[in-house]
């Protein structure tokens, strides 16, 4: 057990963490620093340079970097907008069923998909809505954004830190539903329940005229430009979450996902006009990361930790 090590590469991922979470600073350059820094020091400790490029899990990153190209595609064929106007247009007009389909719709959704992308398309979706049927938006943004971090717990391609979280567990795609479900359905329930039963009911209910009005506004079918391209790219959506669902490789099948995406679209677009919507950085810095905390082991962090139990116990 190395102590100083451990100490020392903890900091670094304090670091890290540190610059990670803030947006005043780019956190690109520091994370190439403190990856280079961490480096020298594990060769400088005697880890060889296999072992350290063994800390780096390759399929977080290989899925990172696909999941970005299916959520362009899905973003590009405008899915997410269809679904959520019929979704609207499902509740004809009834504010409670659009709260509580919203707040489902949400918190499911963002189980597969990043949420910041969600949130951009239903924020504007619901204060239409709400504006044109007379009601305050207020409660509806709220349950869409307690949500969609209820949603956020579910998968493990919901978010990166869940990824990491699976990976480092063991837990495939079903595990993770499982032990993440019943907290997700509790937290999810209770939420609809609570704002319904405490703020939705005070409220004022639309009318019938703004019901219709609502209806003959709201046409989901006005947001698809090309039938075949959003067909397709909902299918193979549908069947890469399913695949991951049922214990697929989330890297692998989200990887031939993306290239499917790609050569479908290949008349309309291509890799070199969408490379500039992918966050290369963030690989790097999960590269690091992966540096990181998988460096400890080696150092013995877990000995410490045994240790300092055995301690406390007696």
């Amino acid at each position: 057990m190395n102590l100083f090590a451990i100490i020392f590469i903890i900091s670094l991922f304090a670091m890290l963490m540190g610059f990670f979470s803030q947006d005043k600073v780019d956190y690109f350059p520091f994370a190439l620093i403190i990856g280079i820094v961490a480096v020298l020091f594990m060769l400088h400790s005697g880890i060889e340079r296999d072992e350290i490029l063994g800390f780096i899990n390759y399929n977080t990153l290989i899925f990172i970097f696909a999941i970005q190209i299916i959520i362009y595609y899905l973003n590009y064929n405008k899915i997410l907008e269809y679904s959520a106007l019929k979704l609207i247009h499902i509740t004809k007009g009834n504010n409670r069923v659009f709260f509580y389909l919203i707040c489902i719709f949400t918190a499911l959704i963002v189980a597969f998909i990043e949420d910041l992308s969600l949130a951009l398309i239903l924020a504007p979706l619901i204060y239409r809505t709400c504006r044109i049927l007379d009601i305050p938006a207020g409660t509806y943004m709220m349950g869409m954004t307690i949500t969609i971090n209820i949603g956020a717990i579910l998968t493990p391609v919901s978010s990166i830190k869940n990824l990491i979280i699976s990976q480092e567990f063991g837990w495939g795609f079903l595990e993770f539903f499982i032990n993440m479900g019943p907290i997700f359905l509790i937290a999810l329930l209770l939420t609809i329940f609570l704002l319904d039963r405490f703020v939705l009911r005070k409220e004022e209910k639309p009318t019938e005229e703004n019901k219709q009005l609502l209806l003959d506004v709201i046409n989901p079918n006005m947001v698809i430009d090309n039938k075949f391209y959003f067909s397709v790219t909902y299918v193979i959506l549908i069947a890469t979450f399913g695949l991951m669902f049922f214990g697929f490789e989330p890297a692998l099948v989200a990887l031939i996902s993306a290239a499917l995406l790609l050569i479908i679209h290949s008349r309309v677009t291509n890799f070199q006009a969408i490379k500039s919507e992918i966050t290369w950085r963030i690989l790097i810095a999960f590269a690091v990361i992966f540096i990181l905390s998988n460096s400890l082991a080696s150092f013995g962090f877990a000995d410490l930790i045994s240790d300092l139990l055995l301690d406390l116990i007696g």
